[in-house]
């Protein structure tokens, strides 16, 4: 007898699955769905999608990362550096004030100057007054006060190492000096070997390499 629904009409008939045949037959299941070919799942493409982006973000992290320990690495290396050249400067001895007087040798002080402050060598050749404020401390009333005047007369102009040493040998440097030079010649005795008499006349013969007129 067919059944109706609720409404009327024939309730759709339920397809059966034909009777094993035989004694020990095993019933056959019916075949499952099949999906039409080329047809994706939504929810995969979506993972994807997901997966790709959290890859990017993944990469510039790490680039970030990178550039920051760049940033460190650069600044412990001057850190270092700057702590470096303190260290070995504490341990120098302080060389003589100049006082500006005829009997002080100014080319040794120079000289002596350069080699005490040997590790600020980029501040002694660079165009500006780090150099010159470092070695104004050892610079005696005299000089100094030449150093003031200077200073004023010169006004915003750059007051660089080149020029200081060069201003300040041309005032405290003897009128006279070459006089001088071969008196020291002439009176320069052989006290020693003749190895140490070649060695002192080469050295009084030697170029001023501090002064520069």
């Amino acid at each position: 007898m067919d059944q109706t629904s609720t409404s009327g009409q024939p309730a759709p008939s339920t397809p059966r699955t034909p009777a094993p045949q035989g004694p020990g037959a095993t019933p056959t299941p019916s075949p499952a769905p099949q999906m039409p070919s080329g047809a994706m799942p939504q929810a995969g493409a979506g993972m994807g999608d997901n997966a790709f982006s959290q890859l990017l973000q993944m990469m510039a992290s790490q680039q970030q990362f990178q550039a920051f320990m760049e940033q460190q690495t650069t600044f412990q290396r001057e850190m270092f550096e700057q702590l470096s050249r303190v260290t070995r400067q504490k341990y120098k001895t302080d060389p003589p004030k100049f006082h500006g007087r005829t009997d002080e040798d100014l080319e040794l002080w120079l000289f002596a100057i350069e080699e005490h402050l040997s590790g600020y060598a980029r501040e002694r050749d660079s165009c500006d007054s780090r150099f010159v404020d470092m070695v104004v401390p050892f610079l005696g009333p005299d000089a100094m006060s030449w150093y003031r005047e200077f200073k004023n007369i010169l006004g915003d102009r750059r007051r660089t190492w080149f020029l200081v040493k060069q201003q300040i040998c041309i005032r405290f440097r003897d009128s006279d000096f070459e006089f001088k030079l071969l008196s020291k010649l002439h009176d320069l005795q052989v006290t020693g070997t003749q190895q140490e008499y070649t060695c002192k006349f080469l050295l009084l013969l030697s170029p001023p390499s501090s002064c520069q007129k």
